[in-house]
C-alpha cells in the first residue's frame, strides 16, 4: 500500500491530515481504553421511567442492594458434610476480599438482641393475628391459649415473663415477625431441610464490586468457580446451589463476547475471501481493511468522548459495521473490472462520489431515528454507526485515490457474470412479468403480516440461561425467597407517618393476597407506627386485661401488686419503639433496605410484593393513596418498548418521506419512486417473514427495519447513479449485501431472542432489497431524462 506517484498538493495535504487524525485517535484509544468502563447491565440501555426522584432513588437503592447479593445453598444428605462445605465456602469468600458482608452463622446472642430491642416496648407490640382476635372481641381465645401454654409440661415461660406479659403476647409477636425459612443449627447455621432428605446450609454474600462490571464479574466469577471446584474435590457428596445478578450478567457478557467473536471473525473472513475471489489482488483487501479500521477507531473514539461508559451492546453491534463500512470501498474498486478501464486514477473517484455521498446521507438519516429515542444504548449505537460510516467514507475519498492503479483482472469474476444475468432479467421484464413477481410477493407479505405476533417484553433482551433459572427456581422453592421487582414506594412527611401509611396499605394488601399477590414485606411488620402501638395498648387493656387478667391471675397465682403493675404499664405515655431505634439495632440487618431514608419532602420506604398476579389492582391501590407509587420494572420497561416501537415505526415512515423528497430533487418523481420501492418492499417482506416463522415482533425488529432502509436505499441509489457500468455497480452491491448479511445476518445466531430476531429481520430484508435493486433499471429508457447529472 503506497501512495500514487503524483497526487495533487491539496490531496496530499488532506491525506497527511487523515494520517495525523488516525494516529491521534489510535493514541487516544490506547490511553483511554484501560480506564473505560464497559457496561453490561440491561437497565443501562433503557431510558428513565420518568418517575419522581424519590421513587427512582428507592428503586436504584433496592436494585443495587439486591443486585450485589449472591445466595448459596450447600446441600448434602450428610448434614456434617454440608456444614463443613459451608464453613469452607464462608472462609474462602471472606479471604477473597470481594464481599462486604457474608451471612452464615447467626450469633446465639441474636435472639437476645431481638428481645432486647423489642422488650422495652412490648406493651405496644401485637401480632396481626392477636390484634384481629381482640378487635373481633375474641380475647377469650387469647386467654385460653395462654392457659394451655402455661399448663403445658414443657412450658418455657419464666416467672419474670409472667409478671410482665401473662398472656404471652410478646413471644407471639416475635414468632410472627417476617424471617427466613431456616432453622438454627447447633452453631447458628441457617439450616433448610429439603423434601429429598438433603440438608442445605444457607449463606448470603454481598459483593463489594459492581456485578455488571466486566472486570468485577471476571474476578468474582473466577473466585467463586475455584471455591466451588475445591468443595467438589473435598466434599463430593455436597452440591452448591447459587443465584444472583452476577451470574446472569456474566452469562450475558459471555454470550456477547462469543457473538462479537463470531460476528467479527466471520465477517472478516467473509470479506477477505470475497475480495480475493472477485478482485484477485491484495490491494483491495488492505484498502478495505484500512477503511474498516479507521471507521471503527473513529466511531469508538467519538462514542467514548460523548458517553462516560460504553455498553457491550454497542460493541456487539459495532462489530457488525464491518459489513457496512466496506460498501464504499467495493464501489471504488468495482470500477476496475470494466474492460475499458485502464486503471484507477484519482479522477476515477468522481464517478462514484455522488452515489456514495448520497448513500452516506440517506444512511445517516435512517440511523438518526435511533438517536431521537430516549434509549441511551440506541443513542450510543446511532452515534457509533454514523461516525463509523463517515470514517469509512472519508477513507475512500481521501486515501484511496493515493493508491497505485489497480489492473483489471484477466478473467471476469463469476459474481460479475451473475450480476449481468440479474440485470438482463430485470431489463427484459415487461409489465406482465412484473405482475407475476409482485402479486405472489404481495400475497406472501399480507399472509405473513396476519400471522405476526407483537410482543413488547424486556425479557426478550435476556439470554435463556436455562441452568441459572432452574437453580433459581429450586432455591426459591427451598428458601421461599425470591428477587421481586414489584414494589410499592411509600412517602410521607416523616418516618412515623410513613409507617402509619404503610399500615393502611398492608391491611388492603392482606385482603388482596388471594387474587393479586402471594405475599409482601413491609417495615411496619417490624416496627408499628406510634399510633398503632398506642392503639395496641388500648386494645389489650380494654379487650384482654380488664375482662381476663383477673381470671388468669387466679389460675396462675399472680399477686395483686403484680396485676396492678401490669395494668399500669398500659398507658398513653408508655415507651414507644421508633424506626430509628430499630434501624440502629443489629436486628435490622436483614430488612433495613426497606427504608429508603429521609427525602426533600419527608421520608420514604419500600413494600416488596411477591408473586404478583394482578398489577392493575396494585396500580389502583397505589393511586388511591397520596404519596404511594407502584413499581413494576418489567412492565414499565415493556411499556417503554411498546411506546418506542410505535414511535420509531412512525419515524421510519417519516424517514421514507424525507428520503423520497431528497431523491425526487435528484432524480425526479418517477425514478425517485422506483429507487424507494425496493427497500420499501424489502421492509414489508422482512416483517412478513417474521410472521411466517413465528418470531415475535418487537422494538428490535423495528430497529432492524432502519438498517434495511439505510442499507437497501444505498443499493438502488448506486444503481440509479451509475449509467455507464451497471454490471460493475451491481457487483459492488452484491458484495456489500453479502458482507452485510455476514455481519448483521450472523446476529441471527444469537441466543438472545431480541438480537436473534434483529438478525433475521436484517438478513431477510437485505436479501429482498438486493434482489430488487435493479428494479430502477427497468425504466431507464423512460426516466433517463429525469436524472440530473
Amino acid at each position: 500500500m503506497s501512495p500514487g506517484s503524483s497526487p495533487g498538493t491539496s490531496m496530499r495535504i488532506t491525506y497527511y491530515l487523515w494520517l495525523a487524525v488516525f494516529a491521534a485517535l489510535s493514541g487516544y484509544l490506547l490511553s483511554a481504553l484501560e480506564s473505560t468502563r464497559i457496561e453490561t447491565s440491561l437497565l443501562a440501555l433503557l431510558p428513565s421511567t420518568h418517575r419522581d426522584p424519590v421513587t427512582e432513588r428507592a428503586w436504584d437503592g433496592f436494585a443495587d442492594n439486591i443486585g450485589k447479593q449472591i445466595l448459596f445453598l450447600a446441600g448434602s444428605k450428610e448434614k456434617d458434610d454440608a456444614i463443613q462445605a459451608a464453613e469452607y465456602l464462608d472462609k474462602q469468600l471472606r479471604l477473597s476480599g470481594l464481599f462486604s458482608s457474608i451471612l452464615f452463622r447467626i450469633d446465639p446472642e441474636t435472639g437476645s438482641a431481638l428481645k432486647n430491642v423489642y422488650s422495652p416496648y412490648h406493651t405496644g407490640l401485637l401480632s396481626k393475628r392477636d390484634a384481629r382476635l381482640l378487635q373481633n372481641n375474641q380475647g377469650k381465645l387469647v386467654y385460653e391459649r395462654a392457659l394451655n401454654t402455661l399448663y403445658s409440661p414443657v412450658s418455657p415461660v419464666s416467672a419474670d415473663s409472667l409478671s410482665q406479659d401473662p398472656f404471652l403476647l410478646f413471644p407471639e409477636f416475635l414468632k410472627h415477625l417476617p424471617r427466613q425459612k431456616a432453622e438454627l443449627g447447633t452453631k447458628g447455621e441457617l439450616l433448610i431441610n429439603g423434601k429429598d432428605g438433603v440438608t442445605y446450609i444457607l449463606l448470603l454474600a454481598t459483593l463489594t464490586g459492581n456485578p455488571y462490571s466486566l472486570h468485577d464479574q471476571e474476578i468474582a466469577g473466577n473466585a467463586i468457580h475455584e471455591i466451588n471446584r475445591q468443595i467438589g474435590k473435598a466434599h463430593p457428596t455436597v452440591s452448591i446451589l447459587t443465584t444472583g445478578a452476577l451470574y446472569y450478567a456474566q452469562t450475558a457478557s459471555r454470550d456477547a463476547k462469543r457473538e462479537i467473536s463470531t460476528i467479527g471473525v466471520g465477517s472478516l473472513v467473509g470479506i477477505i475471501l470475497l475480495i480475493m475471489v472477485v478482485f484477485r489482488a491484495t490491494l483491495p483487501l488492505w484498502a478495505s481493511l484500512v477503511s474498516i479500521v479507521f471507521g471503527f477507531v473513529l466511531a469508538l473514539s467519538i462514542t467514548m468522548l460523548v458517553f462516560p461508559r460504553i455498553h457491550l451492546f454497542t460493541i456487539v453491534f459495532g462489530t457488525s459495521l464491518i459489513g457496512v463500512s466496506v460498501d464504499y470501498a467495493f464501489h471504488f474498486f468495482a470500477t476496475s473490472l470494466h474492460r475499458d478501464n485502464e486503471g484507477l486514477k484519482p479522477a476515477r473517484l468522481r464517478g462514484i462520489l455522488p452515489a456514495i455521498t448520497l448513500g452516506l446521507v440517506t444512511s445517516v438519516v435512517a440511523y438518526a431515528a435511533l438517536a431521537i429515542t430516549e434509549f441511551p444504548g440506541l443513542q450510543q449505537l446511532a452515534l457509533f454507526s454514523s461516525t463509523g460510516l463517515f470514517g469509512a467514507y472519508l477513507t475512500v475519498v481521501i486515501v484511496f485515490p493515493q493508491f497505485k492503479p489497480l489492473k483489471c483482472p484477466p478473467h471476469q469474476p463469476w459474481l460479475l457474470k451473475l450480476t449481468e444475468r440479474q440485470l438482463q432479467f430485470w431489463r427484459r421484464s415487461g409489465a406482465k412479468h412484473m405482475l407475476l413477481i409482485m402479486i405472489p410477493l404481495l400475497l406472501f407479505t399480507v399472509i405473513g403480516w396476519q400471522q405476526l405476533e407483537i410482543k413488547d417484553d424486556i425479557r426478550l433482551l435476556q439470554p435463556p440461561a436455562t441452568d441459572l433459572r432452574s437453580q433459581e427456581a429450586k432455591i426459591r422453592q427451598l428458601t421461599e425467597r425470591s428477587y421481586s421487582n414489584h414494589l410499592l414506594v411509600v412517602q410521607a412527611h416523616d418516618a412515623d407517618a410513613v409507617l402509619k401509611k404503610e399500615e393502611r396499605i398492608t391491611e388492603k394488601l392482606v385482603a388482596m393476597e388471594a387474587d393479586a399477590i402471594d405475599s409482601f414485606r413491609a417495615l411496619s411488620d417490624f416496627v408499628p407506627s406510634a399510633s398503632r402501638q398506642l392503639e395496641n395498648r388500648k386494645l389489650v387493656k380494654e379487650k384482654l386485661l380488664r375482662p381476663y387478667l383477673g381470671p388468669l391471675s387466679e389460675h396462675i397465682g399472680l399477686p395483686p401488686e403484680t396485676v396492678n403493675g401490669i395494668l399500669s404499664e398500659y398507658t398513653d405515655d408508655s415507651p414507644t419503639l421508633t424506626l430509628s431505634q430499630w434501624l440502629n439495632s443489629p436486628v435490622s440487618r436483614a430488612s433495613g433496605y426497606l427504608w429508603v431514608g429521609n427525602t426533600a419532602s419527608g421520608a420514604a420506604s419500600l413494600i416488596i410484593l411477591e408473586g404478583v398476579k394482578n398489577g392493575a389492582a396494585l396500580e389502583e391501590l397505589a393511586n388511591s393513596e397520596a404519596g404511594v407509587s407502584y413499581i413494576s420494572k418489567t412492565d414499565e420497561f415493556s411499556a417503554i418498548f411498546r411506546e418506542h416501537r410505535e414511535k420509531i415505526s412512525r419515524v421510519i415512515g417519516a424517514g421514507y418521506a424525507l428520503i423520497f423528497v431528497l431523491l425526487a430533487i435528484r432524480y425526479g418523481l418517477p425514478t425517485a419512486a422506483l429507487v424507494m420501492l425496493p427497500p420499501a418492499i424489502a421492509s414489508a417482506a422482512a416483517v412478513a417473514i417474521n410472521g411466517w416463522i413465528g418470531l415475535p415482533w418487537n422494538l428490535f425488529n423495528v430497529l432492524a427495519l432502519i438498517l434495511v432502509l439505510g442499507i437497501g436505499i444505498d443499493y438502488t441509489i448506486f444503481m440509479a447513479e451509475n449509467h455507464e457500468h451497471p454490471s460493475e455497480t451491481m457487483l459492488a452491491v452484491w458484495m456489500s449485501a453479502l458482507t452485510t448479511m455476514l455481519s448483521f445476518g450472523l446476529l441471527a445466531l444469537s441466543r438472545t431472542p431480541a438480537i436473534h430476531a434483529f438478525g433475521v429481520t436484517v438478513a431477510s430484508g437485505i436479501t429482498v432489497a438486493l434482489l430488487l435493486a435493479p428494479l430502477v433499471t427497468v425504466s431507464r429508457r423512460q426516466t433517463a431524462g429525469h436524472i440530473n447529472d
